[in-house]
């Protein structure tokens, strides 16, 4: 490996600690001393997170196939250097492979820690995103065995139902982003999503809760692509729809549905 890639590995390494704190466990993890529940806490957070996903993916110790692998290949390279300016010295039988490993580890250790920052301070184009299909609905007509109609009705003593659903799994992370719509109105709308691992985001909770508005029809807009492509204003939001505007060179999605806010059940 030549001195231009380990110095610029050094260097990135240098300037991802200088820019962020990192969990001591992380610095664990690459040394293979964490505790059992230390361990379990990072699988849950990968689980959560895809960033922390590939952190523990990178940053998880190597198994001892990959150690061999990583220690003949440096060793070689190690062996090249000196070999280009002086003639070789008499060989000798090759090292034992275990004491082999030993020698090289610090050196193994410091370049896989190395990469691995590189790995997560470089950036990376994410995947597309797939096609995704909304759709909202009240629990009440779904318990009275009644068919939901093409624009649902909501009122007090209805539960809102509303799931977000990717036509595959995601891969990378996405932002979420709500509005609430109707002719001169639009406003933004915060409700807590929850998500599953494969980028589906349900809503659902009491009308009440919910949806504080004036009765009438309304038109729910949800926006789902890559963190900073989704628009922030109601305002903008409002336009498009109205207008028909599809997002540009699909970097993100708009989705709307309507649904009749009443006063009475």
């Amino acid at each position: 490996m030549s001195d231009k890639l380990l110095l610029e590995l050094g260097r990135v390494a240098r300037e991802r600690q200088r820019a962020e704190s990192r969990d001591e466990r992380w610095e664990s993890l690459t040394e293979g001393t964490l505790s059992e529940d230390e361990r379990r806490e990072l699988e849950r957070l990968a689980a959560e997170d895809p960033s922390a996903a590939e952190a523990y993916e990178a940053l998880r110790p190597l198994d001892a196939a990959a150690r061999e692998g990583i220690a003949t290949r440096l060793e070689r390279e190690l062996a090249a250097e000196p070999a280009r300016e002086a003639a070789p010295p008499a060989r000798s039988a090759p090292p034992a492979p275990r004491s082999r490993w030993r020698r090289l580890a610090p050196a193994v250790a410091a370049l896989a820690a190395a990469a691995a920052v590189l790995l997560l301070a470089l950036p990376r184009e994410a995947p597309p995103l797939p096609g995704y299909t909304l759709s909202v609905s009240s629990e009440q007509a779904v318990r009275a065995g009644a068919t939901e109609p093409e624009v649902p009705r909501l009122g007090p003593g209805s539960r809102l139902d509303v799931l977000l659903r990717p036509e595959q799994a995601v891969e990378g992370p996405v932002e979420v982003r709500a509005f609430l719509l109707r002719s001169g109105e639009a406003r933004a709308w915060s409700p807590l999503l929850e998500r599953s691992p494969e980028g589906a985001v349900r809503i659902r909770g009491p009308v009440e809760a919910l949806l504080p508005l004036p009765p009438g029809e309304w038109t729910l807009a949800i926006a789902v692509g890559r963190p900073g492509t989704l628009p922030e204003a109601p305002g903008e939001v409002l336009a498009r729809v109205e207008e028909g505007r599809a997002p540009e060179a699909g970097t993100w999605r708009l989705l709307t549905r309507k649904f009749l806010l009443v006063d009475r059940p």
